[in-house]
Parts: structure tokens; sequence; C-alpha cells
């Protein structure tokens, strides 16, 4: 209940409306906050929790002075001047940063140590370097407290990253201060999203207050003001007495005109108490924590209303700003994840590196040993030259402003991560997907001469290729022509998002298998994510029902692909299944295709898509400037191997067909596959991956908010791991953050969870998890991109 305090929509409207919400008004949004998570539980449950909570808790001020410091002293412990999480309390504390950010609780444990001498001053300066830098200087979450783990990295020089994408990296506080100096800056990159894009549109209005960038803008000029504010009270301004009443100051705070607070709005006011105001302080954000610290001496004083109040409604403001970027519990699926992507509130404070690699090594300056940073391709060279010289500078200021007990031989690398769009169907087409098609071969080509100019380059170099974004937009085989003509053009290393969401969960096994063929991937290249191959089939079988939506054409696939498994990979156990099954591929192909085919030409038809369409015919040439003469050759032959199926090849390109596919069916997700079933699928998958030594990237914390999982206690990692104790085949695992900033996380972090997941839900003892954690950390140094 209690981490609903500033996720609270009502009290938010009350401020924004010139009014003053009480403590009972914030009681109760908590209490229907936390009913929502399960409607199923009588109230009587939740009523107890909210008396229990909220004892002592009489005015707003004691929001401040007693609720949150019992979080607080819950979840967060001090020694040596440095905060950390108890490792006990890590995956809930988890959940809170996803709706409180973590300074308000750092200010908590920090304030006692800010000595106040005796008369009212309070000594700043050594406090502010002792205290608050050690604890904020390049990130505000703490990590947990676990042993074993912090000397690990500590041996290994830190830990490997070989799964994050640079964009999406920022934290919500050092994101937040950006939008206070410049929010005008950030309403032009919302607005142009709002008009463009319809799922940051779905995101704001699920904050139902927030409908529209101009009032989302306003609400950060709302926040800088009451910043200013907070200045004037703690210096003691007299300004301040020219309010007669505290309505008259709420509505001059919210005035949408220029107006006393409105000065001196780029750089932080709090500054002035450590500088003189005439350097460019690079820690806006560790003054933040001093002005929280500082307001929080001043309650503890006075238990002032309009002060408390005021520092309430920054913090729903702040706190509305944290859903909007990072991803909340409730918030399933990729398509939710996707929302946070558009919204472009990070593009801003994104703009430049140097931040994001400071963030990503940690307060202790030392978690980062390697790192591979994904970024997307861009249309031209000079596009790419400047992304890349752009992401140097910043690297190059990281790594030459190390200090002293910092890891010396930190490595960057790029992975080009191309990216999976919705078919544009606006205009005439030849075959599927033609446009994305042509523009990835485009791209590819700028890659190709990129690559081979900066050979020797000083600049970061590109070491592998990817696919990402949402599975349900575009399939692998549209990639496959590209990952196929970069490879021949001399790089080394491919990954593959693929298995991450579906609609059946042998759709997502099926993109992985496709993944892995269509765009031939090799021994020590990768799968991200796979959490098809290894998510518990009970539970989704129970998440599920007996009954899902899903596409005929998908389906037919899914079907096609796993009678093709069964009978390639000798699953004798599943061979009984296979007559009802091919039944069923026929009745779907005539329902699409209009003729009856047998299941040898459909599954031939199938496995043709690995063929490029645009380089089976002998005029490809004339198609598009990006021609490949060896593409040409591979698409020919496969045409010649599979010449049965060219006729469905060529319908499944066709707009009738496509439109016969994207019929919706409703099934019973076990029509012919147990649970059991299912499972066996998944093993002989993984067997099939660690004979061709293809490596899956999991990564903890995306997978478990994207996942149907409701936490760590059903996370699909510890099915490989239990799998291969059993003696099944497992291929080897490494680990990633994917977005940092969304997901308010670090490799750090990723890797305590895993650890922490071994013992504290599946009774490991504390050698056995390290063992496990030194097995991933020795994975990922060999199967790092190099």
């Amino acid at each position: 209940m209690q981490k609903y305090l500033f996720d609270d929509i009502e009290s938010l409207e009350k401020y924004y409306s010139s009014e003053f919400p009480d403590i009972k008004d914030i009681g109760l949004s908590s209490f229907l906050k936390k009913r929502d998570e399960n409607r199923n539980l009588p109230d009587h449950y939740y009523r107890l929790e909210k008396e229990e909570f909220f004892r002592d808790v009489n005015t707003i001020a004691d929001l401040f002075l007693v609720a949150i410091p019992k979080i607080a002293n819950e979840f967060l412990s001090i020694e040596r001047q440095s905060i950390s999480v108890k490792s006990e309390k890590f995956f809930n504390w988890q959940e809170y940063i996803c709706h409180i950010s973590p300074l308000v609780f750092v200010a908590h444990k920090l304030e006692p140590y800010l000595v106040e001498e005796s008369n009212g001053n309070v000594l700043v300066n050594d406090f502010f370097y002792s205290y608050i830098l050690t604890n904020t200087q390049n990130t505000i979450m703490p990590r947990p407290n676990v042993i074993q783990l912090d000397a690990k990295t500590k041996s290994w020089g830190g830990l490997h990253d070989l799964h994050i994408h640079l964009n999406g990296t920022l934290e919500t506080d050092i994101v937040w201060q950006d939008l206070l100096s410049h929010p005008d800056r950030v309403y032009k990159e919302l607005k142009k999203s709002f008009v463009n894009k319809e799922k940051v549109l779905e995101q704001l209005r699920q904050e139902s207050f927030l409908l529209t960038p101009i009032k989302y803008t306003h609400l950060l000029k709302i926040a800088g003001r009451l910043r200013q504010y907070f200045f004037m009270y703690c210096k003691r301004s007299k300004l301040l007495s020219t309010f007669s009443s505290e309505e008259c100051l709420l509505n001059e705070i919210l005035s949408k005109n220029h107006n006393l607070f409105d000065h001196n709005q780029v750089s932080h006011p709090f500054l002035d108490y450590i500088l003189d105001g005439s350097e460019d302080y690079k820690y806006p954000h560790s003054i933040e924590c001093l002005m929280y610290i500082l307001i929080l001496k001043e309650l503890k004083k006075s238990k002032n209303l309009v002060l408390s109040s005021m520092f309430h409604f920054y913090n729903l403001i702040l706190g509305l700003n944290n859903r909007l970027l990072v991803q909340q519990r409730h918030q399933k699926g990729f398509e939710q994840f996707q929302k946070i992507t558009l919204n472009d509130i990070r593009r801003f404070s994104e703009s430049t590196y140097f931040r994001r690699f400071h963030q990503l090594n940690g307060n202790n300056r030392n978690d980062l040993k390697y790192i591979e940073g994904r970024i997307a391709p861009k249309n031209n060279e000079k596009e790419l030259q400047l992304l890349i010289k752009s992401i140097t500078e910043g690297w190059n200021k990281f790594t030459e402003f190390k200090e002293e007990g910092q890891s010396k031989d930190t490595t960057l690398k790029l992975i080009v991560h191309f990216i999976k769009t919705k078919e544009d169907l606006s205009a005439s087409w030849v075959f599927r997907f033609e446009k994305l098609r042509k523009s990835l071969l485009a791209q590819a080509h700028v890659l190709k001469l990129y690559c081979a100019k900066n050979i020797d380059n000083k600049n970061i170099s590109i070491v592998g290729i990817d696919a990402a974004s949402s599975e349900f937009d575009t399939p692998p085989e549209v990639f496959a022509p590209v990952f196929r003509i970069l490879r021949r053009a001399g790089i080394k290393s491919f990954t593959f998002h693929a298995g991450e969401d579906f609609h059946h969960i042998l759709s997502g096994i099926r993109a992985i298998y496709e993944a892995i063929n269509f765009c031939e991937l090799k021994n020590g290249d990768r799968i991200g994510h796979a959490t098809a191959s290894g998510l518990s089939t009970k539970l989704w079988c129970n998440e599920v029902g007996e009954q899902i939506y899903i596409r005929k054409g998908d389906y037919l696939d899914d079907l096609v692909f796993v009678y093709h498994f069964i009978v390639s990979q000798h699953i004798e156990e599943l061979k009984p299944n296979l007559p009802h099954l091919i039944t069923k591929i026929q009745e779907l192909a005539f329902d699409v295709y209009n003729n009856f085919y047998a299941i040898g030409v459909i599954e031939q038809a199938w496995l043709l898509r690995a063929a490029c369409p645009l380089h089976m015919e002998d005029e490809a040439y004339f198609l598009h400037g990006n021609f490949s003469s060896e593409e040409h050759t591979f698409s020919k032959n496969l045409n010649k191997k599979y010449r049965q199926a060219e006729k469905i090849f060529k319908m499944y390109h066709t707009i009738d067909v496509k439109n016969n596919r994207d019929v919706v069916l409703d099934i019973n997700p076990v029509e012919f596959f147990s649970a059991p079933d299912l499972e066996l699928i998944q093993k002989t998958l993984l067997r099939y991956m660690t004979k061709q030594e293809i490596v899956i990237e999991t990564l903890p914390t995306s997978n478990v908010r994207i996942g149907i999982h409701k936490d760590f206690s059903t996370y699909h990692l510890y099915n490989w791991i239990k799998w291969e104790k059993e003696g099944f085949s497992i291929p080897p695992i490494v680990i990633g953050t994917d977005d940092a900033g969304i997901f308010a996380t670090n490799i750090y972090n990723e890797y305590a969870s895993v650890y922490l997941m071994l013992i504290q839900h599946h009774n490991f003892s504390h050698s056995e998890a390290i063992e496990i954690i030194t097995k991933i950390n020795d994975n990922s140094r060999v199967y790092r991109f190099t």
C-alpha cells in the first residue's frame, strides 16, 4: 500500500486544481490502488493494512517524518557512509522504485548525519562530499548487500553487460533534472511523439489526468517553481511573507504566466549551498538529494503544513514522471514497454553519452568490465559516423575521468540492432514487408561501407549485429538476407531478439528456431531473451487459460514448425500427435491458400521464407539499388531446393493471402500439446541450441516485467539451471540489463537478482549460487563479441 504514496493521480489533480488534499484522501487513494492489485481479496485485509501503515500518520508532514522513514528503514541500511539495500528485501525494493524514486528514501537514511550547530546552521559542505556524493554521484540506486557477489565483482575487475540498449539507460532522477531545467525542449519531443505515435497517446491516457503534452510541460514548470520555493523557504526569504495565504502561494506556483518562481530555472537553486554559482556542476541529482535532506530538516523542526504539502506535490509530479519512464509491474507485455521507448521523454537527456557510462559503472565506480552497447542503424554513412563519434567522445570522457581504485581496462563495443517495424500496407507492394526489406538492405549497405573504411579506426568498434523491437511486428525471415549479407562482408558475430513475447508459447519457440536457421546463426552467436525456451509451460497454460486469440497464419506457422521440429529432431514421444496435427495444418492451409497441399510442400514453403523475395527473380537488380549477387544466388538455389513450394511462397506474398492469414481464431492453447509436451519441445530446442553452440542472453528484470511472471520466484532462468542439473543439454547463458533506465536496474543488480533468486526462492546455498554466477560470468568472458 505504501508504495502508492506518490502514485496518486487524485491528489495530484487536487493540487493542480488549487486544492490541498488531506491525509484521508491520500490514505484512500493508497487503499484503492492496493485493492486493484487483487480484487478477489476482501476489503477488510486491505483496511487493516491501511490502518497499520497510517498509524501515527496524521498530517502530510507525517508522510515524510513517519511513513517514508518506516519504509526507508525497512529496506535500507547504512554502514561506513554507504547505503545498501537489505538483501532479503531486495525484490520488494525493486517493486517500490517503480512507483517511488529511490531518492526520497536515500535522503532519509542520510539526513541524520547532517550536523546542525547550536546556532541553527548546518555544516553542508563536508557532509555533501562525504555522504551525498558517496551514495549518489553516478547513480541514485543503491545496490543490495551481497558479500560474495561484491567480492567476485572486485576480483573480476567488474561485470560483463552483453545486452544493453544505450537509449533508455538514464535513471529517472537524472532525467528529472533535465526535465525541470529545459521543460520546453521536452515539450517539443513529446508533442512530436504524441502526434505521430498512437502508443504514446495510450500511455499518457493510462495516467488519466495527463492527457496532453502541454499539461505535462506545465507540471514540469510547476515542479521547477516548487524547487525555487523550497530554496526560498530554506534560506528564510522574506519574499514568502508577501503571500497572504497558502492558497495564494499555491495559485502563484500554478500560474501559467511568468512569476516570482520562474527565474534561474536551468541550474538547480540548491547549488548555492556548495558553490558560488559560477561552476558547471556535473551532479545535479546529488544537489537534489541535498535539497531533500534540507527540507526534511525543516519539517522536523516545524511540521509546516505548506512546506510538507508542496513537497508532497513535488513528489507526486516526480512519481508521475517515474511511471512514464520506468516499466511498472502491472505493465505486462512488450507493447507496454514500447510505449516508454516511444514517448521520447529521455531524448534530450540522452543526446550525449558521458553520464550514461558513469551511471552504469555504479557509485563504487567499478561495476563495468565489458559492455556491448546496442545502437540503431542509420540511413547514411554520415549519420552513423556522427552517432559513433558522439558515443566515442562520451566513452573517452568517461575513461579519462576515472578515479583511483577504478578498473582501468573497461571495454565498450557496439552492436547495431536493426529494428522490427509493422508492415507498411499504405502503398502497393510486390511482396511482404517490401518497404522494410529495402530499408534494411540500404542500412546494411551503409554499415558495410562504414566498417570497411574504419577497420583500424580509433573510434569504438562495431562487433556484432542484432534485430530488436516487437516480435509481433516483424518475423525473423525479413532480417535473414541482411544477416547473411553482413556476414559475407566480414562481420563475425550475430544475435537476435527472439522468444521474448508471443501469443502462443509455440510462437516464441518457433521465433527462436527461425532466427537461428533463417538467419544462419553460427556457434558463438546468441539469442536475446529466449524466454519461450525456459518459461514454465504449466505456468503459461494456467495464466492464459483455456482459450487464446491468435491469427490464423501465425497458428498455421506454429503447427508447421512443430511438425518439422518433431520429425527433424526425432521427438519420438510426440510422433503419435502427428496425424491429427497434419490434418489441422492442411485444413488451415486450405483456408489460407484456397487449395489442398501435401504436408511436405507446406513445410518446404515455410522453410523457403529464408530466401529474400527481392532476390528471387532475375530482374532483382533493377528492383533495388542494394542488390547482392551472392544473395541472389542463395535465394535462387533455395528456390530450386524447394521447387514444389514456390507457388505457396509466391501466394504468401500477396495481399489476399495476407488477409486470409490475418483472420483471428480463438483456440485451445493445448489443443495438440499438453504442458509436459510443450516442455519437451522446449528441452529439445535447448539441446539443438547447445549442439549449435548458440548462446542465450537472459535479461532478468526485463523478462520478469515484460513476461507473465508475477515476480522472480518463477523467473525461467531457474528452469534452465534445474534442467541442466537433471542432465538435459542447456546452452551457455550470459546476462544483460536490456534497458537499464526503463527497468530501473544496472548490471550489478541483475547479477544480484539471479544470486538472490536462487537463495531466497529455490533454497540454494551461497556457495551454490556464487558458483552459478561465476559460470555465467565465465560464459560472458568467453562469448562476448570481440
